[in-house]
């Protein structure tokens, strides 16, 4: 008998510690975009989110003490870990040797003012990685993931308000969507996350006989929706590099249609016609300002006589070939987190120019943490893509109905995560959008299969 009141409690402590973890997501999606609207002072704006950042990194800590507590996280060794475990586990240790190292350690550990990710920053992003693959219940999974289309939904409208002057909520980009994440480039990178999302389940459609689907009652033209909203958000960005993403991800959507000898071919033309009449649409709306920005890049390499000219990806080619410079002296143990800025000042002033971070994400740490980070974050990207995309040709697993179930959540999401390592080549990581990033590699992520 007191085995069995023992179980209740813990069970019911379970039950209540996975809906302190699904509050605390769902709260944390929706405000961290709204110190962005308070006005066109960023600095204020982004010391805001990284508060929010370290006070939810606590908040999920005291959660997981809660877990342990009640035995649902049992720490069984490192080999009993998981590879993208481990991989955080890893880039946890060489972020803190990197504040070690960095000149100056008080930015390294809370970030500059203009970008605030510091190793505590990142420390909230693996936090949120974390917690999010132990969001165990199905239905809450599922909620978080409705909930963030709500939110990219929300976002696009307020971005086409701003790229078609019915209301700019900022002065800083007149024209272009960037609230609420700050700048158009970093509207761009969620736009994709959110495009990915909603073509994950516009993919997964399917009847009900076929297999039990948690969105059944949400037909395809309910996702594909969803997915005008993406692409009208990314388009209304005005930038470049959101269309590296939605390339890929349509890439990966006819790449599953071949491989599961799928014969409706229908959707993926559907899902290129849709992107091509918006572009027209909106093109239309700004008298050629989208493909304008569309062509820009293969008129800056008409410009510049080659791919390589510096002015390349609005300069992102100069900084690359001056960063790759400086790989032979920092590229083992990197220069330190958010130490860049004034390194690249330093060796680079008299060329013009200044960059605080790389543009690049990968390259971008590999010159601040060094080589072992990011071939740790490589791995990690692996161990989250590999058995992601293999879910989408094995059997599932046979519920006590007859019916076929897989895990649908972190299929969908695995659209989501494709498309924004992608445009990361060509972009940063910022406390804006990341976090985001961080909750979809946790949908994602499956402990049984790791």
């Amino acid at each position: 008998m007191r085995v069995m009141i023992m179980e209740k409690m813990r069970k019911l402590t379970t039950e209540q510690t996975q809906k302190m973890i699904f509050y605390g997501l769902v709260v944390f999606l929706f405000i961290l975009p709204i110190p962005q609207f308070f006005g066109p002072d960023n600095v204020k704006a982004i010391g805001v989110q990284t508060t929010m950042l370290n006070l939810f990194l606590l908040f999920f800590c005291v959660v997981l003490v809660i877990e342990a507590a009640n035995k649902r996280i049992i720490f069984k060794g490192f080999k009993k870990l998981g590879l993208a475990e481990k991989c955080v586990l890893g880039l946890i240790l060489v972020g803190s040797f990197s504040v070690i190292i960095s000149k100056d350690k008080m930015i390294a550990l809370y970030g500059t003012e203009l970008q605030g990710e510091g190793l505590i920053s990142l420390l909230a992003y693996y936090m949120l990685f974390y917690i999010t693959t132990i969001l165990e219940n199905k239905l809450y999974r599922q909620k978080l993931l409705h909930l963030f289309l709500l939110l990219g939904s929300i976002v696009s409208i307020i971005g086409v308000m701003q790229f078609t002057g019915i209301y700019e909520f900022s002065d800083m980009f007149p024209g272009m969507a960037c609230v609420p994440m700050r700048n158009p480039n970093f509207y761009g990178g969620f736009s994709v996350l959110f495009t990915g999302a909603a073509m994950g389940g516009f993919y997964l459609y399917r009847n009900e006989s076929e297999v039990t689907h948690p969105y059944s009652k949400w037909n395809r033209l309910v996702w594909y929706i969803f997915i005008l909203f993406g692409y009208a958000a990314c388009i209304c960005s005005d930038s470049s590099l959101v269309y590296a993403g939605l390339i890929m991800q349509l890439l990966l959507y006819l790449f599953l249609k071949l491989v599961t000898k799928s014969k409706d071919f229908v959707s993926f033309f559907s899902l290129v016609a849709g992107l091509l009449v918006l572009i027209l649409v909106f093109d239309t709306i700004r008298d050629g300002k989208v493909m304008a920005q569309i062509m820009s890049v293969s008129h800056q390499v008409e410009e510049g006589g080659s791919i390589f000219a510096d002015g390349v990806g609005s300069g992102r080619m100069l900084a690359w070939k001056n960063i790759i410079t400086l790989l032979p002296e920092y590229g083992l143990f990197g220069c330190g987190i958010e130490q860049l800025g004034p390194l690249y000042i330093e060796r680079f002033h008299t060329l013009g120019g200044y960059f605080d971070k790389a543009h690049n994400e990968y390259l971008n740490l590999w010159i601040t943490e060094g080589v072992f980070a990011v071939v740790l974050y490589l791995m990690f990207l692996f161990a989250l893509f590999f058995p992601g995309i293999t879910r989408f040709w094995e059997k599932g697993e046979v519920t006590t109905s007859g019916s076929v179930a897989k895990d649908e959540v972190a299929m969908i999401a695995l659209f989501a995560f494709f498309g924004y390592i992608a445009q990361a080549f060509f972009s940063i990581s910022v406390v804006q959008v990341a976090p985001y990033f961080w909750i979809v590699c946790g949908l994602l992520y499956s402990r049984k299969r790791s």
